[in-house]
């Protein structure tokens, strides 16, 4: 069962004697797992319970860490007893202890179960049978009748046509494919290019997250010789949450002559041959705290990934309204959206850097599509939260920055901590003196208790109120009765 966690043990005060009871052999009502110490990773050998203790009644009271070795982690478990006329289901609890100030805030922990002893290439006569192949579990809630709950991921995808006609030639071809988890917990997924015809002339980014996120699929067809070339995009949450699959189809054509080139110079003077002209290139466009989110919003900050994006002087448009430019840099360039867009349509981006302009291409523009800036979770007396300064749970406010978020006329703002939604905020809106940045300000619902959480923002759209857009989720820690807190103003 390998676990992803750092081999460090938690401070003495906060461990307390494990009770889990006694065990007599051939008493029990129910399947009994237990740890089967000195097993291989495969499952074979080791010291099996009632072999071990023989007759009598023994406690099982102890609880060890897992030895790890580069982060992983094995536990192997054999049933110590059962009864035949029981169906029943095995509960492994997996407990990840992360120190403070580890840098590890917002870690996860994968889990994988099978049945052992594994089965290994060149299996001998010598090795255990029964002997089991490791394999995918199936879904067992036509069993347990749970098949519809609401604890499950769900995928859902929300993709275009992935086809596309473009010359062999250089430019920004791109789709922009959203996944969402419409059920609850954690969702982990995979996006996967298959090439059926050549390979390397289209790109996924990311590849891999969890949860909500979304995805650019970028073409590049210089050199491609004119023709058909398709390919299957792949996403799989998971058994659970299912997979999706769809076809890529991209036609190139053969590139009229000068295109994907500067226009000539009409007035060409005599001296020194001109150095050849660089364009623009610009090949990802996406929310400036988290590129992964595609597209852009009205009025947030978008950032805008290429080459040859810096000069002495250079103008950015969408649909022809010049915006600020924020940050520069050779390959990217962080740019605040016109209010003026409108949402649910594309728009022509344009970046001209010393008089030379780049292809104009089109990016979707959303009414939400919100991050959250990392490290960008404040608690009310200002300072960043932390597990070791965390917010008070009596009457404590998170101030959480983030982009993406729509303004007033186009939806509403609402929150998630922990496990619960707040529409009740203490203020949502424009960040003071910063343009482009919004600020959440949330009360913290005051039943929850110490612990270290994660904290969205959300928006929906008012034209359809049914869809809330959330943003991934980002480490807040909260305290109960944190002793000496001085009560501070919440920035508004």
């Amino acid at each position: 069962m390998p676990a992803i966690a750092p081999p460090a043990r938690p401070p003495p005060a906060t461990r307390s004697p494990p009770s889990g009871g006694f065990y007599q052999p051939g008493t029990s009502d129910g399947s009994l797992p237990h740890a089967c110490q000195g097993a291989t990773q495969e499952g074979i050998g080791g010291f099996a319970l009632a072999g071990f203790f023989g007759p009598g009644i023994f406690p099982l009271t102890s609880i060890n860490e897992v030895a790890l070795n580069r982060g992983d982690g094995y536990v192997i478990y054999e049933t110590a007893d059962s009864n035949s006329s029981v169906y029943e289901s095995a509960h492994i609890p997996l407990w990840i202890f992360l120190p403070a100030n580890s840098g590890l805030d917002g870690a996860v922990a994968q889990a994988e179960v099978s049945f052992a002893p594994i089965a290994a290439a060149g299996a001998t006569g010598a090795q255990p049978i029964p002997r089991f192949r490791f394999v995918q579990p199936g879904n067992d809630c036509n069993v347990l009748r749970d098949c519809n709950a609401s604890y499950f991921p769900d995928l859902f995808v929300d993709a275009p046509t992935l086809a596309a006609t473009v010359p062999n030639v250089a430019g920004f071809y791109q789709k922009f494919i959203r996944v969402l988890n419409e059920g609850g917990g954690l969702m982990f997924w995979t996006a996967k290019i298959t090439f059926l015809d050549g390979s390397g002339w289209a790109r996924i980014f990311p590849e891999s997250g969890i949860n909500n996120a979304s995805l650019n699929m970028s073409f590049f067809p210089e050199g491609l010789a004119p023709g058909v070339y398709r390919a299957n995009l792949a996403i799989d949450a998971g058994p659970s949450a299912g997979s999706r699959s769809y076809a890529i189809t991209l036609t190139v054509r053969q590139a009229n002559p000068g295109e994907g080139q500067p226009p000539p110079n009409p007035n060409p003077q005599p001296g020194p041959l001109p150095q050849p002209v660089v364009t623009p290139r610009y090949w990802t466009v996406g929310n400036a705290a988290n590129l992964a989110v595609a597209g852009v919003v009205p009025g947030s900050i978008a950032r805008i990934q290429g080459t040859r994006l810096s000069g002495r002087e250079r103008t950015v448009s969408f649909d022809g309204i010049e915006t600020v430019v924020l940050r520069v840099a050779d390959d990217e360039l962080t740019v605040l959206v016109p209010a003026e867009l409108s949402p649910g349509r594309n728009a022509r981006l344009v970046i001209t850097v010393d008089g030379v302009a780049g292809a104009a291409v089109d990016v979707p523009v959303s009414a939400s599509a919100p991050a959250i800036f990392p490290g960008a979770v404040y608690n009310s007396d200002g300072f960043a939260n932390s597990a070791s300064h965390p917010e008070n749970v009596d009457g404590g406010v998170l101030q959480i920055f983030a982009t993406g978020l729509p303004s007033a006329a186009l939806g509403i703002i609402t929150a998630r901590i922990h496990d619960r939604v707040v529409t009740s905020l203490v203020y949502a809106g424009p960040a003071p003196s910063v343009p482009g940045v919004q600020q959440v300000n949330l009360r913290i619902p005051a039943d929850l208790p110490t612990m270290t959480t994660e904290v969205l923002v959300c928006g929906t759209p008012h034209d359809t109120p049914g869809q809330t857009i959330c943003s991934q989720p980002a480490p807040a820690a909260i305290q109960r009765d944190r002793a000496g807190a001085a009560a501070h103003p919440v920035r508004e």
